[in-house]
């Protein structure tokens, strides 16, 4: 075992592909301890949906390969997560069964529960939840995940084509996840639970982990492009104008040089503070479900993280409305980063959970199966989105 360590030093390429563009991270091991290796981003554009051309899947595919040559990245593995607005997830109970006989159970009727139409090619797999009682009976409260098919394949095969070789897909809330219960291995931690939080561009996904087993997943219609627009309908200013500001505030919250007007940030703090409040009203309703389905105990501890987590006193107004301690979330707590931020930003870097999770996950042996083909794989398809794994797997 200590051998392998030695000889497979650095972990698989993390890629999380978002509205926004991509963050990259990849970590390696140095004597038993975990070492950030190189971290990269590839910014684009908004998009108007989750889907792009197929010049703009080139396009993208090759500015990720090309960050990660620049980055010093190292092989060719990569681990992959897509846009959340392609991920569907929805929770179904289901009574207590074998894990190939769940398999067999979502593959039958997993795509017209996420809502994909039918004969839509889809990718189909599930996570267990945990056990729930239901009157008189114990049900098995399943998280079903699912996202369509062609535009994983052709992002997976564009970055093939650049000598990057995709060997696992996952959501990215499992990924975000993993960073926040990597230290969670001792029988007495199982029962520990904490909040994630991905507050991104377009949605934000709410996340309870228990131990080391996601728990509960929902994602929210409220991101950064919804609080850009509404501060833009109350101050009567372009879009553009308030996300340049809002870009000032958050630079300023990870303690950069950024000049912002005392009044200015109080304008645009007063407009988006109900749709913040709204926010923390939704993700403590995703905390009353979990309290009410699994009667665990309360969590200790919620993280913001993603892309708009550094809105200034977003985190402060979780805390309140939830109870629980809250801060914004450091994926890199415990990574021995000498070196490798050449940037040498100040902060927490919450931008990277799912980029830093998705490194991560390459240093988990696990078999997955996925509700679709039972996670044989086949050379000629990319991998399929895992199962009761929660990963996908070639």
């Amino acid at each position: 075992m200590l051998r392998s360590l030695f000889d497979n030093p650095t972990l698989p390429i993390g890629i999380d592909v978002g509205a926004g563009g991509a963050k990259l991270c990849q970590l390696r091991r140095r004597r038993q301890r975990l070492c950030l290796h190189s971290v990269a981003r590839v910014d684009r554009p908004a998009l108007a949906g989750p889907e792009v051309s197929e010049e703009g899947l080139a396009e993208l595919a090759e500015r990720i390969a090309a960050a990660a040559r620049a980055a010093g990245m190292r092989g060719r593995r990569a681990i992959l997560s897509i846009d959340d607005r392609l991920v569907r997830t929805r929770s179904v109970r289901h009574p207590p069964m074998p894990d190939d006989e769940v398999t067999q159970a979502v593959r039958l009727d997993g795509a017209q529960r996420l809502g994909f139409a039918e004969g839509e090619d889809a990718e189909i797999g599930w996570l267990s939840a945990g056990e729930v009682r239901q009157g008189e009976e114990v049900r098995r409260e399943l998280i079903y995940v699912g996202v369509p098919r062609g535009p994983v394949e052709r992002l997976v095969m564009r970055l093939a084509d650049r000598g990057l070789i995709v060997s696992a897909v996952e959501p990215g809330f499992l990924a975000a996840g993993r960073c926040f219960t990597r230290t969670l291995r001792r029988a007495s931690d199982q029962g520990i639970v904490r909040v994630v939080v991905d507050v991104g561009r377009c949605c934000t996904g709410v996340t309870l982990v228990r131990g080391e087993q996601v728990a509960f997943h929902k994602p929210l219609d409220i991101g950064g492009e919804r609080l850009t627009r509404t501060a833009a309908e109350r101050l009567g200013l372009e879009p553009a104008t308030i996300e340049d500001l809002r870009e000032r505030r958050r630079l300023a919250e990870a303690g950069l040089p950024a000049e912002i007007d005392a009044k200015v940030d109080r304008a645009v703090f007063d407009a988006v503070r109900p749709l913040m409040g709204d926010l923390a009203h939704e993700i403590k309703m995703c905390l009353r479900y979990y309290s009410v389905t699994f009667r665990g105990a309360k969590p200790e501890r919620a993280y913001v993280v993603g892309g708009e987590a550094l809105e200034p006193r977003l985190a402060a107004t979780i805390a309140e409305a939830l109870g629980v301690p809250t801060s914004v979330g450091s994926p890199l707590e415990g990574i021995d980063c000498a070196g490798a931020l050449g940037d040498a930003r100040p902060g927490p870097r919450p931008e990277l959970a799912a980029a830093v999770g998705l490194s991560l996950g390459g240093s988990a042996a696990k078999s997955v199966s996925a509700a679709s083909d039972g996670g044989q794989g086949r050379a000629d398809e990319p991998p399929a989105l895992d199962g009761h794994r929660g990963r996908a797997a070639a």
